[in-house]
């Protein structure tokens, strides 16, 4: 029995690992699927205890008493059976693990250290002139990422980019150019959400071409390289 409890011993650790890995570098999700991992490898654990419980007492078949030496032989293939079906479930949690962090890769880091931003002022909700500054703070941002804000009015799904990437200090505080929400007849109920993007040098040029064209139809589409951060809802006064 010795080489079960170290199998098991063994499929317990690796499992903890794999949830490790998967909630260090992306968080709850594949740390959901690391841990229905471990609670299969816990059943399974169960079931080792079980086959542990096999001693040397008769097994009665067809009116032969087995021996002891048989019996010994039975848990012994039991016992094997459970240690397989223990690495096994370890296995899937290595995978999930590792599928987890390649996505991670993928996407330019984990949870931990992945670029954000946050709006600060103004509030979800609030009411606001037509003109406004957006502030907020960010962490995290990649070399030659910067803060661009844009807007979308209310019954449109177009997005206006406004006058250019944020002023952003040190310590990630960060206060964008005049933003305008929609024309100087758009008072009253009408919403327009305010979206804080974290925007690649590739995207940038995408925003300033558009700022430099004679029209501003607004784009159907953000470029790529942008990535959404936050997002507020405010009303015009």
């Amino acid at each position: 029995m010795r080489r079960l409890d170290v199998d098991t011993i063994l499929a317990a650790i690796i499992t903890m690992t794999a949830l490790a890995i998967a909630l260090a570098n992306f968080g709850a999700n594949w740390a959901l699927g690391s841990l229905g991992v471990i609670a299969l490898t816990l059943v399974v654990i169960l079931l080792s205890r079980r086959a542990r419980k096999v001693k040397s007492a008769e097994i009665v078949a067809d009116a032969t008493v087995v021996s002891s030496g048989d019996d010994h032989d039975y848990g012994w293939r039991e016992s094997r059976w459970v240690s397989f079906v223990m690495l096994v479930a370890a296995a899937g949690g290595i995978a999930v693990a590792l599928l987890g962090l390649n996505t991670v890769r993928s996407l330019g880091g984990g949870v931990a250290n992945r670029p954000s931003a946050t709006i600060v002022s103004p509030r979800e909700g609030q009411p606001v002139a037509r003109e406004i500054r957006v502030e907020g703070r960010s962490v995290n941002r990649r070399r030659g990422q910067q803060i661009w804000i844009a807007v979308v009015p209310g019954g449109s799904t177009r997005f206006y980019p406004q006058n250019g990437s944020a002023d952003i200090q040190a310590d990630g505080a960060w206060i964008s150019p005049p933003v305008f929400l929609g024309d100087l007849s758009d008072t009253g109920s009408r919403g327009f959400d305010i979206l804080a993007l974290i925007v690649d040098p590739g995207a940038q040029k995408v925003f300033g071409d558009y700022l430099r064209g004679t029209e501003s139809p607004g784009l159907v589409r953000l470029p790529e390289g942008t990535i959404v951060a936050d997002t507020v809802t405010v009303v015009r006064t």
